[in-house]
């Protein structure tokens, strides 16, 4: 998805807008060409859109290869697309109801019911072999990409009444408890974590198997788990505990920062915070500062994996005290590093899809603005990102304060 957002956000920077009036808003302008680009990248023979396309907008210039989360992508960009009067209602039931006939037709993993990472878009095959230089693939389900398409079908099932029975036919069968790993902290934490996705056949590399439903034959699981609040895959979370099969506890049991019993050498600053408890779990609510603000940052700072879960869930609204104070500090130190500290003159930074955004210097464009606070490591812990709870448990603070 992120390729998605990049492509998209590419074709806005690329293509030639339609001529604006004066009093016009430039955002809707945005809005109607990044649209442009995302119709574009949809193959007819599925519904379904490609990854990513080529700044032309040509058919033969699309990837072949998508993913759960492109496919959420283009059913809830839909939804807004209609909402702010850039296509007709009539035109988003369109989209909305290929993409779902798309879905219907795609293997998934049974006894999960989960969808597998990456598809072919023109046949609605499951790749094996990467389209791009000929690798093997071993399909893989990940937490978060099922995670954005769970999401997705929620809001269509929401949204469009013509297409509620079918979303929802979808929607049911996913259960993100296949994921939960409630061991995951260890015996004293009386809540687990959400595993990165599982292989359905033995991958290559580091793999655990295990069955946490068992319901069917075993699976690979990745070694990771995601276990760190401010991040994306916290929709997951979010959307496992809503459907009961999380318990509320598990949004406990990610970190707001690393504790301040860690190995701090690492770190240019140690967290600031307090110990307490919620549901049965011991939490550090603890914050770093970057040039006088105060936050719980995002893996790599970023604001996609910060902000986007807010998007579907009323975070703000429902966590008043921590994320409608986290969301507006993360802007504001995003702000004051781009304009006001890099000078850059521009700000708003998430994942570059660049070149070099696997390297060290790439990762260094990408986590800049947290250096200050965190300084990144390059060999990630043996656990990832994660988490988030139903609206009760985040009204019991989800995490860190910021004073």
């Amino acid at each position: 998805m992120r390729r998605l957002l990049a492509a998209a956000s590419a074709a806005v920077l690329l293509l030639p807008a339609a001529p604006a009036s004066a009093s016009e808003d430039p955002l809707r302008t945005y809005a109607r060409d990044t649209w442009r680009s995302m119709v574009a990248m949809v193959d007819p023979a599925t519904g379904l859109p490609a990854d990513n396309i080529g700044g032309d907008l040509a058919p033969a210039s699309r990837s072949a290869y998508t993913s759960p989360t492109n496919i959420g992508g283009l059913m809830w960009s839909a939804v807004a697309a209609r909402d702010i009067g850039t296509i007709s209602r009539r035109e988003a039931s369109k989209v909305v109801g290929a993409a779902l006939d798309g879905l219907s037709d795609l293997d998934r993993h049974d006894d999960s019911g989960m969808f597998y990472n990456w598809y072919d878009p023109h046949t609605g095959a499951v790749l094996h072999t990467w389209p791009e230089d000929g690798n093997v693939v071993t399909p893989f389900l990940s937490s978060v990409d099922n995670g954005w398409l769970a999401a997705a079908l929620l809001v269509v099932r929401n949204t469009f009444p013509e297409h509620r029975a079918q979303a929802a036919a979808l929607l049911t069968p996913m259960d993100f408890g296949f994921y939960y790993n409630p061991a995951a902290r260890g015996p004293d934490i009386p809540a687990g974590l959400l595993r990165g996705g599982f292989w359905d056949t033995q991958p290559p590399g580091c793999s655990v198997v295990d069955n946490y439903r068992d319901r069917g034959p075993d699976v690979w699981y990745t070694c990771n788990h995601y276990d760190i609040a401010v991040t994306e895959p916290r929709i997951a979370s979010y959307l496992g505990i809503a459907f009961g099969q999380i318990p509320p506890a598990h949004y406990f049991a990610t970190q707001r920062t690393f504790p301040d019993t860690c190995d701090w050498s690492w770190l240019e600053q140690k967290a600031v915070g307090f110990h307490t408890t919620h549901l049965g779990v011991p939490v550090f609510e603890g914050a770093f500062t970057y040039r006088g603000i105060q936050f719980v940052p995002s893996w790599g700072g970023d604001m996609f994996e910060a902000l986007m879960p807010d998007l579907f869930v009323p975070e703000a609204k429902w966590g008043p005290r921590s994320w409608g104070r986290n969301h507006p500090a993360t802007v504001a130190g995003q702000i004051e590093h781009g304009l006001r500290d890099a000078k850059y003159g521009y700000w708003g930074f998430s994942p570059p899809p660049t070149p070099s955004a696997g390297t060290r210097r790439g990762a260094w464009t990408r986590w800049a603005w947290t250096r200050a606070a965190t300084r990144p490591t390059w060999r990630r812990p043996t656990t990832t990102p994660v988490s988030v709870t139903a609206a009760r448990a985040v009204r019991h603070r989800p995490m860190g304060t910021v004073w």
